[in-house]
């Protein structure tokens, strides 16, 4: 997983548990099922193969692991104290983490198996019946990220890889990096306007499992991220065109409302190798979205 995302380091807590329903946090869970056909598959070799249920399962259990692991990946700096900050505002960003290692296991899911197991073992993982792909969350993130790779310039999946290697706070700021700088957003504004676009950005997604109890279409997740997507391109685009603004509601918000972080609190910067000054953040605030630029319709 660090291979495909850059991201060396981990947030898994080393422990593998039953999965009982729980919401997800740092431990890997397996099904009973599961864990039994990984550990057989383990222990299977070509000429003494899994039979087609146990291969089935396999299969099943390895999605979860990568999925998992998708969503756990962080940068190399990432320490304790960014953890205990994560940890303390998690259930924030539990739709938007859940949503992008689940997209990010899926579409590479070959490219995962090829690089973690022995070629007898993943070949057994990949000829087996493949799980039925996420339709509830993962479709919204892939969709946001096709928007910013589009806007952006970017390889196709390529915002979406670089969401899954920065943990679950900062995983929407890496999008509204690219798209500040594709837009053209002054170097001195674009704290700013990141800021704004995650803030944002981050309200709409967590906000989508309740949406999508309204709306039961099959496509109603990507529908949404696409236009999730859209608003952050169109924020970006504003800011650029309008120097200032995003400074200007940043300090309005500030304020206004109190900060989604105590100051200093390391969860919203991205983990760097050497301390540097710190670079003005915006607030989250609760209050309805500006008037002045386009906001998504919930």
């Amino acid at each position: 997983m660090a291979e495909l995302t850059d991201a060396p380091n981990s947030r898994w807590d080393g422990k593998i548990e039953p999965d009982g329903g729980q919401a997800p946090d740092t431990t890997l869970r397996l099904t009973e099922d599961q864990a039994m056909a990984l550990g057989k598959l383990l222990e299977s070799s070509r000429t003494h193969p899994l039979d087609g249920a146990d291969a089935t399962a396999a299969r099943e259990g390895f999605q979860v692991v990568a999925a998992s692991f998708a969503r756990w990946a962080v940068p190399e700096e990432y320490d304790a104290r960014h953890e205990a900050a994560t940890a303390s505002v998690g259930s924030r960003f539990a739709t938007i983490e859940q949503a992008v290692g689940t997209a990010f296991a899926e579409d590479h899911g070959r490219d995962i198996v090829d690089r973690s197991l022995p070629y007898e073992l993943a070949t057994q993982v990949r000829q087996a019946q493949p799980p039925a792909p996420d339709r509830r969350l993962a479709p919204a993130a892939r969709a946001f990220a096709t928007a910013v790779d589009e806007a952006a310039g970017l390889e196709e999946g390529e915002t979406l890889r670089r969401m899954a290697g920065e943990g679950p706070v900062r995983m929407v700021g890496a999008a509204a990096e690219e798209l500040a700088v594709a837009a053209g957003v002054p170097n001195v504004e674009r704290p700013f306007a990141v800021g704004r676009i995650t803030d944002e950005t981050d309200l709409q997604f967590a906000a989508l499992p309740s949406v999508l109890d309204n709306r039961k279409h099959a496509d109603a997740a990507q529908e949404y991220g696409k236009v999730v997507g859209e608003v952050a391109v169109s924020m970006a685009e504003t800011y650029a065109a309008n120097p200032g603004m995003a400074r200007n509601e940043s300090l309005a918000r500030q304020q206004d409302t109190t900060s989604r972080f105590a100051s200093g609190d390391p969860a919203l910067a991205r983990p760097q190798a050497q301390p540097r000054d710190p670079a003005p953040t915006a607030n989250r605030t609760t209050s309805g979205p500006d008037q002045k630029r386009p906001t998504l319709d919930r």
